[in-house]
């Protein structure tokens, strides 16, 4: 409704003397839609599951094509690539420090050395310390190819979206690593979400429906969910999940496996 009351105003004020083509329409439906899907993008961050669907198109009659209305500042799905990313690199949705979840990435190498960990951002420091405290206790759980003592770790982490520091990067941070020893890739178009303690322990990903919408807007086919997570599928929309191929895990080694396509 206000899509249309929008086009008709801009028609009136445009084309005050009612001749327009179907190009000039098209235009200002575009620019009507824009318009409306940003107020709802803002009405997504404050009220989440009610405003879910951002996605705006309109069908062309004659040709009966559908059409998406994309905005700027959501990036679109072009974030994540479709091709597979180098060893040691893959993205993770989590919660910044400003309103809202946002997109990351981590890039890990390694290098001959004795066991020592670099870090990019200090900022990010605690939770792949986390991390890489976890893979020396944990490595052999994966692979007896991992080496803790005989290769240095080094990693990046950049915020895709501007959404500041996230501490929720340490699961992300373990997969990267063993992605990076192993020599191995992650799977294509493949978002990690979910997060673990120190111990090990997988934390359940809370608000479901705004993470699974952004991993949506960033072009994720793939999503790596916490097991403890199934029963919020109940209550999410048909539409959303249909974007995605879930793949559920139960543990950090678990994840690991299921992220760098183990049998």
């Amino acid at each position: 409704i206000g899509v249309r009351k929008t086009v008709s105003g801009f028609i009136k004020l445009l084309y005050p003397h009612g001749e327009f083509t179907k190009d000039e329409v098209q235009e200002v439906l575009e620019k009507a839609l824009a318009y409306r899907r940003r107020i709802k993008e803002q009405l997504k961050k404050m009220a989440g599951m009610e405003f879910f669907d951002t996605h705006f198109s309109y069908i062309d009659r004659d040709s009966l094509e559908e059409t998406y209305v994309n905005l700027n500042e959501q990036g679109g799905g072009k974030l994540i690539s479709e091709g597979p990313l180098k060893s040691g690199s893959l993205y993770v949705v989590s919660r910044g420090e400003k309103q809202g979840f946002g997109l990351y990435r981590i890039d890990g190498e390694i290098t001959g050395g004795s066991g020592k960990l670099k870090i990019s951002d200090n900022k990010a420091k605690k939770a792949i310390e986390n991390a890489f405290n976890y893979l020396k206790l944990s490595y052999k759980l994966v692979s007896g190819a991992i080496s803790v003592t005989e290769k240095d770790y080094f990693l990046t982490l950049n915020d895709l979206q501007n959404m500041g520091l996230s501490n929720d990067i340490t699961l992300g941070s373990f997969i990267s690593m063993c992605s990076s020893s192993l020599g191995r890739q992650t799977l294509a178009q493949l978002a990690v979400i979910g997060e673990m303690t120190m111990s090990g322990e997988v934390l359940k990903a809370e608000e479901l429906a705004n993470i699974l919408q952004v991993c949506k807007d960033v072009g994720a086919k793939k999503i790596l969910i916490p097991m403890t997570n199934i029963p919020d599928l109940a209550t999410l929309p048909p539409t959303l999940l249909s974007e995605f191929q879930p793949i559920f895990y139960i543990n950090p080694v678990d994840a690991v496996q299921k992220a760098l396509g183990f049998n």
